[in-house]
């Protein structure tokens, strides 16, 4: 064999291995606007374990410390949700549509009702796999698409269902920082001097 012919025998070992490596990456790079993907993936089954290892992940892992709540999982066809053991209170708080016929991207909605919780992590499964996303910006609202789940032919699988996570909307609940409570005492105080200079000193009875 002459050194030419060694020569692009190699490149084409080459462009092969890159090949196959980059076929992979695009297997396990899924985006999604609105989502940043968080680098857990998994497999079925999906049940009540399932559910348990996600928030532990998410409370232990993704945001040290915080309290997810699950809120409960829309099938495949959008229309029905299954609550599984999230909290009475998001039962029918959740709805979402297909946007392709292959149900392989679309759209969803939260109803907090008379919460303050708002969506903070979807897992998304097709095909006996699944993503584990987190929102850039937690909200009632936002799209979906099974970017990455794909088959065998690299072709887009049709959504399984996905799971919603929730935080307390931390918006509603912070606490005033010591600087922003010293800025309000200071802008009271001048307002309580100011209507003492309009009413003028007090004559002595």
């Amino acid at each position: 064999m002459s050194i030419k012919t060694n020569f692009v025998a190699a490149i084409a070992f080459i462009g092969a291995v890159f090949g196959v490596t980059g076929q992979a990456q695009a297997l396990f790079d899924p985006t999604v606007p609105g989502l940043t993907y968080t680098g857990l993936s998994y497999t079925a089954p999906y049940g009540a374990d399932h559910r348990n290892q996600v928030e532990s992940a998410i409370e232990s892992t993704l945001i040290p410390g915080s309290n997810a709540a699950y809120v409960g999982r829309l099938n495949s066809a959008l229309d029905q949700e299954v609550t599984g053991s999230g909290s009475p209170a998001f039962a029918n708080s959740l709805d979402g549509m297909c946007l392709d016929a292959g149900c392989t991207t679309g759209s969803w909605s939260f109803n907090p009702g008379t919460s303050n919780f708002v969506i903070a992590f979807i897992e998304i499964a097709a095909g006996g796999n699944s993503y584990l996303f987190k929102l850039d910006d937690f909200a009632l609202f936002g799209n979906w698409n099974t970017s990455g789940l794909n088959d065998v032919g690299k072709q887009q699988k049709t959504l399984s269902h996905m799971d919603f996570y929730a935080f307390a909307n931390p918006a509603s609940t912070a606490v005033p920082e010591p600087g922003v409570l010293l800025l309000l005492g200071v802008g009271l105080a001048g307002l309580a001097g100011i209507q003492l200079r309009r009413r003028g000193p007090t004559s002595p009875v």
